[in-house]
């Protein structure tokens, strides 16, 4: 008998750029470590920042754990044109990730910023794109808003001694949560596969996590159904009841202006929502009621069908009217989240910070 033994081929290891190497690519660099933990260099890490000193210090730190790498001490914009598989952005202003994305959103990439909206709680944003992803314009129009409404305040304003108590306390719970995210997507990004979830997510805890709806207009939309209704046609996935969610709305008249309404799907309202037009109401299902229920004893008891008018039949909705009705419900759902909840503004006098 033959032992056949299998050969590997070796490939030029995939090159994983970081933009930004301070605090969040700190606490990211464990979870990109772990990719080397097979025994072999499938991966070089490349560490991209102005700061002198800083992406050769986590280049060290790479090298010493075992793994390839290199840096580059220079802006995102000017550094060499290396083709990377992947580029993961841990910058701590907006603008920087938008311009980046402004110059090459063809390439797969992942990246996570916490943001403080005005008068709201503190929360985190991840996202990760895909080869030739089409919603990469979302994500960039998300970060050109956010770079509109942005403080010069940023790390110490969110995170350092004076901040909110509460902020220093949860940002442990934030790293862990990209970090989860990180090691679940980075290779499947870097050779080509599609990510897991949403395009884009928030969590303001590190453990509730909601898909995040971005919305582009001139003007900030007053009406929240209207805003539900874009929601609604724009939704590439399910919003489940009892769902949390969190649009970022982005006007351009008067002025840069960028609106957060966090929301909640609630069970007695939906049943689920994305992609309405490809989903039908269930028919109704009869259903006894005691008469000691009802507000007038001796009532019919209910049947769950109507009868069409000038006929003995029961009438039943076609299979488009269950749909727009259906669809209707979805947008009365999100509409009715997105008026009751909490929502803050920014624009350039109020506005958020950032930090990575």
């Amino acid at each position: 008998m033959t032992n056949i033994i299998p050969r590997r081929i070796d490939r030029p290891p995939l090159l994983l750029t970081t933009v930004g190497a301070n605090r969040g690519a700190r606490a990211s660099q464990g979870s990109l470590l772990e990719l080397f933990r097979d025994g072999h260099n499938a991966y070089e890490l490349e560490y991209v920042d102005p700061v002198p000193g800083r992406a050769a210090s986590l280049a060290r730190v790479a090298e010493q754990k075992g793994a390839l790498a290199r840096f580059v001490e220079s802006r995102i914009e000017d550094a060499p044109d290396a083709r990377p598989a992947l580029r993961i952005f841990q910058a701590d202003r907006a603008s920087a990730t938008a311009s980046a994305l402004e110059r090459d959103d063809a390439t797969p990439a992942t990246g996570f910023i916490i943001v403080g909206p005005p008068g709201l709680d503190m929360i985190g944003v991840r996202f990760a794109l895909g080869r030739n992803d089409p919603a990469a314009d979302r994500v960039l129009a998300a970060f050109r808003g956010l770079a509109a409404v942005s403080s010069r305040e940023g790390s110490h304003a969110l995170l350092g001694a004076e901040a909110p108590v509460e902020n220093r306390l949860v940002e442990g719970a934030f790293r862990n949560w990209y970090g989860a995210y990180l090691r679940r997507n980075a290779a499947k990004l870097a050779i080509g596969l599609e990510p897991e979830g949403p395009t884009m997510e928030a969590t303001h805890d590190g453990l509730d996590t909601r898909p995040v709806f971005v919305i582009e207009s001139d003007e900030l939309e007053p009406r929240a159904d209207r805003v539900a209704e874009r929601v609604a046609a724009e939704a590439t996935f399910p919003l489940r009841r009892d769902s949390a969610f969190l649009t970022i709305e982005i006007a351009r008249i008067p002025e840069p202006m960028v609106r957060f309404r966090p929301g909640v799907v609630r069970r007695d309202r939906m049943v689920q929502v994305g992609r309405a037009r490809d989903l039908v109401a269930p028919p109704p299902v009869p259903r006894p009621v005691s008469p000691l229920s009802r507000p007038e004893l001796g009532a019919p008891e209910p049947t769950g069908t109507s009868i069409a008018p000038g006929t003995d039949e029961p009438f039943v909705p076609e299979r488009s009217d269950r749909t727009h009705d259906f669809a209707t419900a979805i947008v009365q759902a999100i509409g009715l989240a997105l008026a009751s909840g909490p929502q803050s503004t920014a624009t350039r006098t109020n506005p958020i910070m950032t930090t990575d």
